[in-house]
């Protein structure tokens, strides 16, 4: 069994890009994806060395065309950290069991960086900030952000049908969370954002060559 503690500062002053499910994840292709340090989220399109499932893998046809289990459950990335680990482990073939890791119990400490919601990890329901946290326990000082475009609304398998109403308030609840989580590492980490829809309001742009910045291997 693989432990989250083994990863504590293993990329330490290393960019590390983090991938969600959005269109601009198209901006690239997966040789240029395999030259950086990569965390991907739930259905992510490509593969990422690294996967964070936040999401309860749904294994009903009923769910299966939003909640496709298939790419999580067969995912070639390196390592898979599980937030529901009790619910899937057994949903893992054995072959693919060693690279799973639980991060359901909140096992993060935070007190050798910062005291952030009682001294542990921040159990955000939105997975891209909890890679993000995963990213800076890794030892990483700059963290690029692509596919996170018009959160929850705009992935790559079609969800588009929100109300106006709920597009609005998903984004007002996405930055909220992200503001009080760039003030809490302000001076510490620097974030980019290379997603061309997204609605994050205080991760500034950058251009699609900002990548090279990520490409170090």
């Amino acid at each position: 069994m693989n432990y989250l503690e083994n990863f504590k500062n293993l990329y330490k002053n290393t960019p590390i890009l983090i991938m969600g499910c959005g269109v601009s994840l198209n901006n690239y292709n997966q040789d240029i994806y395999d030259k950086c340090i990569t965390i991907g989220v739930n259905r992510v399109k490509y593969t990422p060395q690294y996967l964070l499932i936040q999401d309860n893998i749904i294994m009903d046809k009923e769910h299966g065309d939003y909640n496709p289990p298939e790419r999580m459950l067969n995912s070639q990335a390196e390592y898979i950290f599980l937030m529901h680990y009790k619910e899937n482990y057994l949903k893992y073939s054995e072959d693919q069991r060693h690279k799973l890791i639980d991060i359901s119990n909140n096992v993060l400490s935070w007190e050798d960086t910062i005291k952030y919601d009682d001294n542990y990890l921040y159990r955000s329901y939105i997975s891209f900030i909890l890679a993000m946290f995963i990213a800076i326990y890794m030892g990483s000082n700059k963290i690029g952000l692509i596919g996170i475009d018009q959160h929850g609304l705009n992935c790559d398998n079609g969800r588009t049908d929100a109300r106006d109403d709920v597009f609005r308030n998903t984004n007002k609840y996405v930055n909220m969370h992200v503001n009080k989580m760039l003030y809490h590492f302000d001076g510490k980490v620097e974030f980019s954002n290379l997603s061309d829809i997204s609605h994050l309001e205080y991760i500034k742009k950058v251009d699609k060559d900002s990548i090279k910045q990520f490409m170090i291997k």
